[in-house]
């Protein structure tokens, strides 16, 4: 019964051994805890010595006990250095397609500037032919009314006194005023093809 005593307490201050040398050597340096890669080392190393030494312990003698942590947080650290390579990779390839995400998304961002211009210049276009239409339609219906004032004039008698010949006169000016509003606003319908 001692036998198995102090085969269990043996057994229990290897397994303690083990793991304070996997916890010594994942603190072997502070640039390895720093770096995400080095605490995947580091864990490799500490989970290899505990397994190297619960494996060792199996066997009931310390120094293969002792062996097998040490095998075994060799061994962990060359797995670790192995997933650290893989993440290293993976990192990188991330922030690569992080660079490309934010070019685009500038890309993106400046053709959206570009497309709200282009509204905006379409709808300046628009508003600009419609008032064009519209000046076309009031130049339209200001020459008929023109040409009636001009028939009725002409049908009308010759003034006969200075009043009318004035009223007279003062119509002349206002139809050639008319004139020149109308020349100016086919000069514009021409210019843009409306």
């Amino acid at each position: 019964m001692i036998a198995i005593f102090f085969s269990s307490i043996r057994a229990i201050a290897i397994l303690f051994l083990c793991v304070l040398l996997g916890a010594c050597s994942a603190e072997q340096t502070d640039a390895l805890k720093r770096t995400d890669s080095g605490r995947t080392i580091a864990e490799g190393a500490l989970i290899g010595a505990t397994i190297g030494g619960l494996a060792g312990a199996a066997t009931g003698d310390s120094r293969t006990a002792a062996a097998g942590a040490a095998i075994g947080g060799f061994l962990g650290s060359a797995i670790g250095t192995g997933v650290a390579i893989t993440k290293g990779k993976y990192v990188q390839r991330e922030d690569r397609l992080q660079r490309e995400i934010a070019a685009l998304r500038q890309k993106n961002s400046a053709l959206a500037s570009e497309i709200r211009g282009a509204k905006r210049a379409l709808a300046q276009g628009r508003a600009s032919v419609s008032q064009l239409k519209r000046l076309r339609a009031a130049r339209v219906a200001g020459q008929r009314q023109a040409r009636k004032t001009r028939s009725v004039l002409a049908r009308s008698p010759k003034p006969t006194t200075q009043a009318e010949l004035r009223k007279r006169q003062e119509i002349d000016r206002e139809l050639q005023r008319l004139g020149e509003n109308f020349a100016a606003a086919s000069s514009l319908e021409d210019r843009f093809n409306v």
